[in-house]
């Protein structure tokens, strides 16, 4: 696992280079996380797993309509799963430190100003975690992941788009992130896992 101290510098060695108007700025949002697999029988009726992202970024110009924005983000993912027979619910708890590297389009110079978003993004995991509910009979119990065998890969690799606005300041963004890389890491497992997420940003600009 990364430590958040030594990836902070990377937006700056990232962005500098390309101009000496370097804007930094600050993220937080909203999130609806799910999965695709293979595994139909381990995540039986999966449905997304509501979490949240902090984060900062820095934005460097490349000419009049486009810039570079890589951003360093806490991002929580995972799923639900219910098997209703067994009256049992699964939920796995993901979380990663993301390093999106973002392409932006800007569209027009007034007050309010439209942008369109695409790059890829790096994800280290810091955390996976699985709770177990049962009701006949009752019980909530969380498990570490490696304790349970259940092995998550230590990174992931995704492309993320989106669209938003800017308002002086403050912009807000719809963003999809597409996991490319199987997760599911569990020795002679077949099966194949992805991340899909949804995410709403609100961002300020310093």
């Amino acid at each position: 696992m990364p430590q958040p101290m030594r990836v902070l510098p990377l937006l700056a060695l990232l962005a500098a280079p390309l101009g000496a108007q370097v804007r930094l700025g600050l993220l937080a949002g909203g999130v609806s996380a799910n999965i695709t697999t293979t595994a139909t029988a381990d995540f039986p009726n999966k449905s997304s797993r509501t979490g949240f992202l902090v984060g900062i970024s820095a934005t460097a110009p490349l000419g009049k309509r486009f810039s570079f924005g890589p951003e360093l983000s806490y991002v929580t993912k995972g799923v639900k799963a219910k098997a209703v027979p067994q009256n049992v619910s699964e939920e796995v708890k993901l979380a990663y430190f993301e390093v999106p590297l973002l392409l932006r389009a800007n569209f027009g110079t007034g007050a309010i100003r439209p942008w369109l978003i695409a790059g890829p993004s790096i994800a280290f995991k810091s955390g996976c975690k699985l709770r177990l509910q049962t009701t006949n009979p009752g019980s909530d119990t969380t498990f570490n992941c490696k304790d349970i065998d259940a092995d998550v890969a230590s990174s992931d690799i995704s492309a993320m788009v989106g669209a938003g606005i800017a308002f002086h300041r403050l912009g807000f963004s719809v963003r999809y992130d597409v996991g490319l890389k199987n997760i599911n890491t569990k020795n002679g497992a077949t099966d194949v896992v992805k991340n899909r997420t949804w995410m709403g940003v609100v961002s300020v600009s310093m």
